[in-house]
C-alpha cells in the first residue's frame, strides 16, 4: 500500500524545508538536487535529518567544505561496539556539527560518543500526538464500533515498519504466553515471511497485520485499544 504522503504538507513558519529522495543510482555522483538547493542561497542554519544516508553524508561534506553552519537531528541512536573503521566514519560525520537536536538522553549519549560536545546538544520533547488528540479511555467501545473491532476482547495494538529492528517477533512470542482472550493488531504493513512462519509455528489466531493507515485512523485504533506496545531493538 502506498504510504500516505499527507504528513509532508505542513506549514513551516520559521524556516524553509526540503524533502529529498535518496539517490542510490550512483554512489559517487553528487545528488543534483542537493547541489541546487545548497547553491540557491545561504541560510542561517542547515539542519540535516537523515545524516547517515548517502544524501545526508554528501550534504554534510558540502556544508563543511563551504564552512556553512549546520545541525544534526536524530530521534534515536544507541552506542554499540563498532569496528574501528565504522567508528571513525561515524565520528567523521557527527563530530563537527555546530549544533545537535536530540530526542532524549540516550540519543545525546550517542552524539557525544561520536565526538559531539555536550554543550552543543539540545534535547527536545519528541511526540507526534498532541494533547487535544488524546481520547478518553471511556470512549473505546465507540471507536471499536467505528472501525469494526471486537468489543468482547482485550485489544493490543502496535504501530511501526515491519522490519527486524522493530522487534515484532518478540511481541508475537509474548502474545503466545498471554492466557486472557486478547487480539493483537500490528499496524504498518503486511507480515514478512518470517513473521508469518512464527505465527503459524505458535498456532496463533489472534494476531492480525494491517497495512499502513492514515494518522487519524491510527488514533482511532489507539482510542479503541486496551494496551499500546511500543517496540524497537
Amino acid at each position: 500500500m502506498e504510504r500516505d504522503r499527507s504528513w509532508e504538507k505542513f506549514n513551516a513558519i520559521n524556516f524553509k524545508y526540503y524533502i529529498i529522495e535518496e539517490n542510490r543510482i550512483n554512489a559517487y555522483k553528487f545528488p543534483t538536487e542537493i547541489k541546487r538547493i545548497l547553491k540557491e542561497k545561504e541560510y542561517d542554519l542547515y539542519i540535516v535529518g537523515n545524516y547517515s544516508s548517502f544524501t545526508g553524508m554528501v550534504t554534510i561534506e558540502w556544508l563543511r567544505r563551504k564552512k556553512l553552519p549546520y545541525a544534526i537531528h536524530a530521534d534515536g541512536g544507541i552506542v554499540k561496539e563498532d569496528s574501528f573503521l565504522r567508528y571513525k566514519i561515524k565520528k567523521h560525520f557527527i563530530r563537527n556539527a555546530n549544533l545537535y537536536f536530540s530526542s532524549g538522553h540516550i540519543t545525546t549519549d550517542y552524539f557525544t560518543h561520536y565526538g559531539a560536545r555536550r554543550e552543543r546538544v539540545f534535547e527536545y520533547p519528541f511526540s507526534s500526538v498532541k494533547l487535544n488528540q488524546i481520547r478518553k479511555d471511556t470512549e473505546n467501545v465507540k471507536y471499536r464500533e467505528k472501525i469494526g473491532l471486537p468489543i468482547d476482547k482485550k485489544i493490543i495494538i502496535s504501530v511501526g515498519q515491519i522490519i527486524p529492528r522493530k522487534g515484532f517477533d518478540v511481541l508475537i512470542k509474548a502474545i503466545s504466553l498471554v492466557k486472557t482472550d486478547v487480539k493483537l493488531y500490528i499496524i504498518g504493513g503486511a507480515a514478512t515471511p518470517d513473521l508469518e512462519a512464527l505465527v503459524d509455528k505458535l498456532k496463533l489466531h489472534n494476531v492480525e497485520f494491517i497495512e499502513f493507515l492514515p494518522f487519524a485512523t491510527i488514533l482511532d485504533y489507539m482510542a479503541a485499544a486496551d494496551l499500546f506496545v511500543l517496540l524497537t531493538r
